[in-house]
């Protein structure tokens, strides 16, 4: 018995590969062999477009200058006109462009921003392809929204193509060529965007370092002035005590007397109005970094030997890499005294937890203690009703923080201090 095999690479025969053209010359079909040639040329060629493409984008700094990189570079495999990246705010304000963009696209971004389909697109997180018109052609072109998700599932950025293609089905070769550039190009573009982010907190940092410096600069010299201003007012009273006795000789109508007197009362006018402002402005000159775990661990160990005492047992768990807090060393005193008078209450025994966090720009103080205190709930809710909660919101709305503060008998006291890290430069 004989078996045939199926020829399963499907060779073409001799009579099948000569086939006559229009002209009727005979011609030879392209064989499979060809064919893969063909194709093993296309993707050499995008592997090498995509080299160029990523060493092109590593050697430079501007997105725009990505953005026609690849353009340029998506040429060879896809007819895109445009690409432009976009950044998109959290208050659903109007797409921001990174780049240079033509006014067609960007009435078409604010159309579909305003109608709501930009906000499901970028919602949905998988590439979307809408179709357009002009008025006056019949030609379609198509517009490619491509977001960009984050680790944390936000969708803050998308990419948008021109192009007359529309064929960008899963799995297609120019959807394939499309996902391949992208994953080059949102590595680049997320880093510089956070560069760029760093770079604006480093400037607002340095702004603050410059304002600090100057208020140690401002409180030497309201010192030195105050020094000043003492050493002013003794001579002054000297004077007037001399002035005094002439008087008694001359009599109170001299002349040269009351000139002398009026002089000098006005001189002290001005250093009093000099020593009030000094006074006044003491607090806000002292403004300096301060660590929170340093005030919170100096307070422990002054207060930890009572509590040992009242069967108290403390925990703490400090975060090391805290941020400073802007604020006045009174000032830290102050809130720390009246939070443990507010935690600690006149129970035997119990327990307080201590924790420092820094989480999405505020720098946080929570504590926790087995104990409930009288404090009603309604005072609870409204801070101005009880005086211990009322100063501790005073306090922290010095630093533009808030208190946060719950107690109940089943689950104990919850007391949360939040600062924010960055502040409104002072005026």
């Amino acid at each position: 018995m004989r078996i045939i095999k199926r020829n399963t690479l499907e060779f073409p025969s001799l009579y099948t590969t000569l086939i006559a053209d229009k002209k009727g010359t005979p011609s030879r079909k392209t064989n499979i062999c060809e064919r893969m040639i063909q194709t093993s040329t296309k993707h050499e060629e995008l592997f090498e477009s995509l080299y160029t493409f990523g060493r092109k984008i590593r050697e430079t700094n501007s997105i725009p200058v990505i953005s026609e990189y690849m353009k340029t570079s998506l040429k060879k495999f896809i007819d895109v006109s445009e690409v432009v990246c976009f950044n998109t705010a959290k208050d659903d304000s109007e797409p921001i462009p990174l780049s240079s963009i033509k006014d067609t696209t960007w009435g078409f971004v604010k159309t579909i921003h305003e109608d709501g389909m930009l906000h499901k697109i970028l919602h949905r997180g998988h590439l979307s392809i809408i179709p357009t018109r002009n008025k006056n052609s019949q030609i379609y072109n198509y517009y490619l929204v491509y977001p960009i998700i984050d680790l944390d599932r936000t969708n803050n950025h998308f990419i948008l193509f021109s192009t007359t293609e529309k064929h960008f089905e899963s799995g297609t070769f120019m959807r394939k060529v499309l996902e391949s550039f992208v994953q080059l190009l949102i590595p680049r573009v997320e880093y510089l965007l956070q560069k760029k982010d760093l770079g604006q907190t480093y400037d607002e940092l340095q702004v603050y370092q410059s304002k600090i410096s100057n208020d140690y600069k401002l409180s030497a010299i309201g010192e030195m002035t105050y020094s000043l201003i003492n050493q002013i007012i003794s001579p002054m009273q000297v004077v007037l005590s001399c002035v005094d006795i002439i008087e008694n000789k001359t009599g109170p109508d001299d002349k040269v007397v009351n000139t002398i007197k009026t002089q000098v009362k006005k001189v002290q006018s001005i250093t009093d109005k000099i020593v009030k402002f000094s006074a006044g402005d003491n607090a806000r000159l002292s403004v300096i970094p301060c660590s929170l775990n340093g005030y919170v661990n100096k307070f422990h160990d002054f207060i930890k030997s009572s509590l040992t005492k009242r069967n108290y047992e403390i925990i703490l768990d400090l975060d090391n890499s805290l941020p400073p807090v802007l604020s006045t060393p009174n000032y830290m005193h102050q809130i720390l005294t009246n939070t443990f008078s507010l935690m600690v209450t006149t129970a035997e025994t119990g327990g307080l937890y201590l924790q420092t966090k820094y989480f999405e720009g505020n720098v946080l103080l929570r504590i926790i203690s087995t104990d409930h205190t009288n404090i009603q709930t309604e005072e609870q809710q409204d801070f101005s009703k009880n005086i211990n909660l009322m100063m501790l919101e005073t306090l922290m709305k010095k630093h533009e923080g808030h208190v946060k503060f719950t107690s109940d008998q089943d689950r104990g006291s919850n007391l949360e201090l939040i600062f924010p890290l960055k502040r409104k430069l002072l005026k």
